[in-house]
């Protein structure tokens, strides 16, 4: 029995994770780019190398879950927690890029309170 795509319902949720992620890997890429060629080590011989292990493997692996995803909906969580780790890591890439060129990328305010507490009552005398 033939699989019928047209009875495929693609989430646009689904697809704007997929797409954000792929601009973010895109950018993340173009900007490595960028920066080798500002520190002088851009290798044209390297390009197809770089792109067959670092950044197929995201998007073809992203691109599986999704269709996973399509085929059996229980692994849409599955999907959206892979994207948004893999986001995560693209977003601190591309922030640790910026920052290579000397623009400063501000540390978010938290909200609530400090995760990392010190503590001075615990000054004891011998």
């Amino acid at each position: 029995m033939p699989l019928n795509l047209s009875s495929i319902h693609i989430p646009s949720m689904m697809v704007t994770t997929f797409l954000t992620l792929v601009g973010l890997i895109c950018l993340d890429t173009v900007l490595g780019m960028i920066l080798a060629i500002v520190k002088g080590t851009w290798k044209w011989n390297q390009v197809g190398h770089f792109l067959e292990t670092s950044v197929l493997p995201y998007v073809t692996g992203l691109l599986g879950l999704a269709f996973l995803a399509l085929l059996q909906p229980s692994m849409l969580p599955v999907f959206y927690s892979s994207a948004t780790a893999a986001a995560v890591k693209f977003v601190a890439d591309i922030v640790s890029k910026i920052n290579s060129f000397g623009i400063q990328v501000p540390e978010p305010k938290t909200t609530g309170g400090d995760s990392v507490t010190t503590s001075t009552a615990d000054t004891t005398t011998k």
